[in-house]
């Protein structure tokens, strides 16, 4: 197995390189499947639920057998893939093996399975000794929250949990860490809560399923352009998957773009509407009555935003003169 340049020395494991082995290390692929694994490190999370480990199935799946995940294709060493599962769950072996096997039929498959405690430097070490003289080529860990006791609020634990898979990704094996998305932080990169579990990856899946049974998969990370897929699943608890829609990087932009655009339009449509009112309603009202009278027309902001927005004046396109009787409203 190549080891990517990594020599022992006396004071422990470095990477060493010439510049030679650099730009061959430079020119390998990103992806093991385009968009979706990359040949580093991978981070698959979402809420309770979503289907990561049914996902991850269908990934491991697809790495043994060579045939498409998600209508992407797999790249594949010469010997193939030898994954390496290594589960915290009670029962995670035994699922894995079920969902796996729902596609790849009973046979026997190269595939090993790692039971883990909660995990210290000492034992990430063992850990890669055993796997790595197994001869597995990529490794999965699921779930992230149970491979530490400490504290996931605090970096300590998380660095020592990056410094383990980098035992594996610095010769060469690809990891999927499998993560569970913070309640506190929903629909964000934070997985968990925290910046760096998401910043130690090199890519990024976000997965969400709908109430219709459909999931989404949002990929991004520092290498790479960012995708977006659609799927169903046929048969419950089987990871065999048909792709409904895809978007890259560039779709992802101009929908976003898209939007702020209809966002803005909306909110200049809205102004003029509150410009008009003010103008035709509220003639002889200082501004606070104006608010008043404003929130109670346009529920979507309260007195206080309405009043700031007609002190501010240039958000209606509106100035106040006057006190009391007096006061009047103008462009």
């Amino acid at each position: 197995m190549e080891t990517g340049g990594v020599e022992e020395t006396e004071q422990g494991p470095f990477i060493v390189q010439t510049w030679d082995e650099v730009e061959t290390e430079k020119a390998r692929d990103l992806f093991i499947i385009d968009g979706l694994v990359s040949a580093r490190s991978t981070l698959i999370y979402g809420e309770p639920k979503a289907g990561k480990s049914l996902v991850t199935a269908g990934i491991l799946a697809s790495l043994v057998s060579g045939e498409p995940f998600l209508d992407r294709n797999v790249d594949s060493p010469g010997t193939g893939w030898r994954p390496a599962i290594c589960w915290t769950d009670d029962g995670g072996a035994a699922e894995y093996r079920s969902r796996m096997s729902a596609v790849l039929g009973e046979e026997s498959q190269e595939v090993r399975f790692y039971g883990l405690p909660a995990m210290t430097p000492r034992l990430w070490e063992q850990l890669f000794d055993v796997v790595y003289g197994h001869g597995c080529n990529f490794v999965v860990f699921d779930v992230l929250s149970q491979l530490t006791t400490g504290n996931l609020n605090d970096s300590t634990p998380i660095a020592e949990i990056l410094n383990g898979i980098r035992l594996f990704t610095r010769r060469n094996i690809p990891v999927i860490m499998v993560a569970h998305e913070s309640d506190k932080f929903q629909g964000a990169d934070k997985p968990m809560g925290h910046t760096t579990i998401s910043g130690g990856f090199r890519w990024r899946l976000r997965l969400t399923k709908s109430k219709t049974g459909v999931w989404t998969v949002k990929g991004d990370g520092n290498r790479g352009d960012r995708l977006e897929v659609k799927f169903t699943g046929d048969v419950i608890d089987v990871p065999s998957f048909d792709v409904i829609s895809e978007a890259n990087g560039a779709d992802l932009r101009g929908a976003s773009n898209e939007r702020l655009r209809q966002r803005g339009q909306a909110t200049m449509n809205l102004n003029g509407e509150i410009h008009d009112y003010v103008l035709a309603n509220c003639q002889h009202l200082n501004q606070s009555k104006t608010a008043a009278e404003l929130a109670a027309k346009f529920p979507n902001m309260t007195v206080e935003t309405h009043r700031r927005y007609l002190r501010e004046g240039n958000r209606y396109g509106l100035k106040h003169d006057g006190k009391g009787w007096a006061s009047t409203w103008g462009e």
